[in-house]
């Protein structure tokens, strides 16, 4: 991913292969044509500054579907990934739907992010979906290199 723009919580990139992308507060996915409804409150108050033993549940919205996101900061650690070396926060999430008009994309997603306070990046990501329609699918990410 090449950021492209921060705005708040919202970060934008552009992917590999040339898409359009954000996540907000580093962590959930949204596509920024169509963004999802959150309560920005509940991040700065739950889970902003990160701190181990903290968690937060956060109802995402966007038209006729609503998620609810669950977080704890469970550990540091020390990863390397080939940008570097990092000390991480590794957050646990899961998100959940819980309203959609085709129960066959209901999902639930375990995700996992180590964010490097020093980078001020998620330095490392592995999502893996529970139960939906990809279920036992599995996905990593890791960071490449820093250009400022």
């Amino acid at each position: 991913h090449t950021v492209t723009k921060v705005s708040g919580w919202r970060t934008y990139f552009t992917d590999a292969r040339g898409a359009k992308v954000s996540r907000i507060a580093h962590f959930i996915p949204e596509d920024p044509a169509n963004p999802v409804t959150i309560p920005d409150s509940a991040l700065l108050k739950n889970l902003w500054p990160l701190k181990l033993g903290q968690s937060v549940n956060l109802h995402t919205a966007r038209d006729d579907r609503q998620w609810q996101w669950t977080f704890a900061v469970v550990d540091t650690e020390t990863v390397r990934v080939p940008a570097g070396k990092f000390l991480t926060y590794r957050i646990d999430g899961i998100e959940n739907t819980v309203l959609t008009r085709d129960p066959k994309n209901s999902v639930t997603n375990l995700v996992t992010w180590w964010y490097a306070p020093e980078a001020g990046v998620v330095v490392r990501a592995k999502f893996v979906q529970a139960k939906g329609p990809r279920q036992g699918g599995m996905a990593k990410n890791e960071l490449l290199r820093i250009e400022r």
